[in-house]
């Protein structure tokens, strides 16, 4: 048997941005200027009924919550007795020309502007 040695290149790896929200829309700028997301991970830390709506924008500067139109919206939809969760891997990356922006609604209307509990969910962005 021979001994491999397995490297990464780092350089190449996408950011991490945290997911951690506060009682709010948590409108959010995470890059300004063109970028890709590669993978959301979110769950939900309770079984409370409140689905909360990540709405991803393709924006230079901050973003409104209930003010134009996201790229994408990933759910995390929690019932009674189930903690929801959402894991969405996007291997080429979804590119955001102007740059990466998002805010946490409680219901999925584009014009929706409910905030959400603080810590609702907890998770993480891969981005570059």
């Amino acid at each position: 048997m021979s001994e491999v040695t397995v490297t990464s290149d780092i350089s190449g790896a996408p950011n991490v941005f945290r997911v951690k929200p506060a009682n709010s829309t948590n409108a959010t700028l995470i890059k300004s200027g063109s970028g890709n997301i590669h993978g959301v991970v979110l769950n939900a830390t309770s079984a409370s009924p409140a689905s909360v709506f990540v709405k991803f924008y393709d924006t230079a500067t901050t973003p409104v919550a209930g003010s134009g139109t996201p790229l994408f919206v990933v759910p995390v939809i929690t019932t009674a007795s189930v903690a929801g969760n959402s894991q969405v891997n996007f291997e080429e990356g979804i590119p955001f020309k102007n740059g990466i922006g998002f805010t946490i609604t409680g219901a999925i209307a584009d014009s929706d502007t409910t905030a959400v509990a603080a810590d609702c969910i907890h998770g993480f962005i891969l981005w570059k």
